[in-house]
């Protein structure tokens, strides 16, 4: 009898173990089990039957059972293999408001050997992309199936590490690479959230305009700044492993080690290839 008190129905496949319990006794046959009712016919009017007892039936019913409902009694379904990166590849992650920041790491990057860098595919539809079965056309395929995208690049590039870059703002995109089998670290760019970055990164919103009054910028610029420190603090609470972090007023070395273990380089590669240097110095300087 299952958990639930009702008698287990059985099938033709299963004569082999029946005749194996120490004892023959089936409550329910299924209707279309003929074959099975014929066997035990004539099973149990041999006058000699040969019976190897193992008596595994019960135990092997109940474990069965138990991983049906977990779902593993099939094994992994074709939509779950195809929802993860795999556990042989590295993705790197970086999180950053400021565009041009990440862009000009990431252009620093591209030399190194078997890494494919890209930029914010999720964000920028102007992204050249391989050609990926249509999934890569528009913005809202790239975000609807952003796991078969990664994966999708990993074997168009033919590579086992691809860095792409992410909004901050975006922490279910980044906490579902993060829960992947795959291993994942994250480099969060903190600029300084000074007066002046604010206010063009409210331009760049389109939050604001030149011919706004100053007024409305200064209750906006306060909401803005809450609003950016409310997403470092989330990502911070979040716990996720391999995350670092650099910030504007960082000293030099203190990039160079964050970027080092980012990157799983040593740290004379980073200063070769000069990543840390005037990292946060162009002439968008002020401007997130």
């Amino acid at each position: 009898f299952s958990d639930y008190g009702m008698p287990v129905t059985f099938y033709n496949d299963h004569y082999d173990l029946l005749r194996c319990q120490n004892f023959l006794f089936a409550r329910k046959i299924s209707p279309e089990a003929s074959g099975l009712k014929t066997r035990l016919l004539a099973l149990s009017q041999s006058p000699q039957p040969t019976c190897q007892i193992s008596d595994e039936g019960t135990y092997l019913y109940r474990s069965t059972t138990h991983s049906g409902r977990l779902g593993l009694r099939h094994g992994r379904r074709f939509w779950e293999a195809q929802a993860t990166l795999g556990q042989t590849r590295d993705l790197l992650i970086v999180l950053c408001k400021k565009n041009a920041i990440a862009e000009r790491l990431i252009a620093r990057l591209s030399t190194l050997p078997n890494l494919k860098t890209l930029g914010y595919l999720f964000d920028e539809i102007t992204m050249q992309l391989p050609d990926l079965g249509g999934i890569e056309t528009t913005l809202s395929q790239r975000n609807r199936h952003r796991k078969a995208l990664i994966r999708f690049l990993y074997d168009s590039y033919q590579v086992t590490q691809l860095l792409i870059c992410i909004d901050p703002a975006e922490f279910e995109c980044i906490q579902d690479f993060c829960t992947d089998t795959a291993s994942t670290r994250l480099l969060e760019i903190n600029p300084d959230l000074s007066n002046l970055a604010l206010t063009n990164h409210a331009k760049s919103l389109d939050l604001i305009s030149a011919e706004s009054p100053k007024t409305a910028l200064t209750r906006l610029l306060p909401q803005l700044r809450a609003d950016i420190q409310g997403e470092r603090a989330r990502l911070t609470d979040a716990g996720f492993d391999s995350h670092y972090r650099i910030a504007e007023r960082n000293d030099i070395t203190d990039t160079e080690h964050a970027l080092s273990q980012f990157l799983a380089a040593p740290e004379q590669t980073v200063r070769d290839l000069n990543l840390a240097a005037n990292l946060f110095s162009n002439e968008d300087a002020h401007a997130l």
